[in-house]
């Protein structure tokens, strides 16, 4: 019952965003538990993808690089305030500078396919993060994303919310709960990176470059 009404709860939070974006006002990712986040930011250039789990504890952590993509990482810390800290450093001339259609298309890790991709597979790459066992880093021309093992109870289920940024859909986030084997459960984020969204998302990754605005968080 408690994994039931911990999916119940989030739904509603994800049914409350839809309402909020109806009205005009700018909605959240919604909760999962024992997450926080994940928020998005820019700054310097680079768009920030960070999250904190709350029941994860590591003593040291490092900065991953990400293969073919030479000017992006993912970073792994103990959290200021407990927990730990995730954080992806994205440069986004790293995708538009790769052929990926050249990489190995990939489903969710077990094979079950991506939700709300056709097909349910896209180019991948993997990155061993210690504490998190694989992270799995899926990139094409028009959408970059993450699979994070993570535990969420509910075998069989994928939740799948929009995510926002100035009231703009830039993608969305699943809750993705055990497969048969109860195994591969975890969270995945897919980012929109077509024309449009590039188009709004280089406005302000232009912006944050500007000498006045380093160092500085948007």
């Amino acid at each position: 019952m408690k994994t039931v009404s911990r999916y119940t709860r989030t739904l509603l939070l994800g049914i409350v965003a839809l309402i909020a974006v109806s009205c005009g006002s700018q909605p959240s990712v919604p909760e999962i538990p024992g997450m926080k986040g994940p928020f998005f930011n820019v700054m310097d250039g680079k768009v920030l993808i960070s999250m904190t789990f709350d029941n994860l504890e590591i003593i040291g952590g490092g900065r991953f690089p990400l293969s073919k993509m030479p000017n992006s990482f993912i970073e792994l810390s103990p959290g200021q305030t407990g927990g730990t800290f995730l954080q992806v450093s994205l440069d986004i001339a790293d995708i538009d500078n790769n052929d990926w259609g050249l990489v190995d298309p990939t489903a969710l890790p077990g094979g079950r396919p991506l939700p709300g991709v056709v097909g349910g597979r896209l180019p991948a790459i993997a990155v061993n993060v210690p504490s998190l066992k694989d992270t799995t880093f899926y990139v094409s021309k028009q959408i970059f994303g993450f699979f994070i093992p993570f535990k969420i109870g509910s075998p069989g289920a994928v939740l799948t919310f929009r995510i926002f940024m100035e009231d703009k859909h830039i993608g969305n986030v699943s809750l993705v709960g055990e497969d048969q084997r109860g195994e591969n459960s975890g969270m995945l984020m897919l980012m929109n990176l077509d024309r449009n969204s590039k188009a709004r998302l280089q406005k302000l990754i232009d912006f944050s470059k500007q000498s006045k605005n380093r160092g500085k968080l948007f």
